[in-house]
């Protein structure tokens, strides 16, 4: 009876570090994080795709960029461009793996950054529960809906 139990968790714990690893560095993303493409606070995005941001190494990127950090657990999402002109969103917050193949997200803030003074938002806001799924290229959270 131990052994099957003692199976049981050595896999859970290997499939809770595997999913932390799954989302830890840079990644290129979708949309940013919480934040609508009328740069106001959403929960209704259904679906983030990011994908491996070495693979444009060589190149200047212009979009959203993602940086997950296993170490606190925090992530921070931000558009990127060339031009200084505009209104450019960055969301800050926190994550938690669950069961290896989903997790939980957090918004503690959004910043809109401009040739103007940047103007934070404080949105301290679960968003709800993803499915992690993994492609050869991509990463996919999709929206848990109730």
């Amino acid at each position: 009876m131990k052994k099957p139990v003692l199976i049981f968790l050595f896999i859970m714990i290997l499939s809770n570090a595997f999913g932390q690893d799954m989302l830890h560095g840079r990644w290129i993303i979708s949309d940013v994080i919480g934040v609508s493409d009328k740069m106001k606070f959403t929960d209704k995005e259904l679906s983030y795709s990011m994908y491996d941001d070495r693979l444009n190494k060589d190149q200047q990127f212009i979009g959203n960029i993602a940086y997950f950090n296993s170490g606190d657990q925090s992530f921070e999402t931000f558009h990127t461009s060339f031009c200084g002109f505009g209104y450019f969103p960055s969301s800050y917050g926190k994550y938690k793996i669950i069961d290896g193949g989903y997790v939980e997200l957090t918004l503690d803030s959004i910043v809109i950054h401009g040739y103007k003074k940047p103007k934070k938002i404080k949105k301290f806001r679960s968003l709800g529960l993803y499915r992690i799924t993994r492609s050869e290229k991509e990463i996919h959270l999709s929206k848990v809906l109730k």
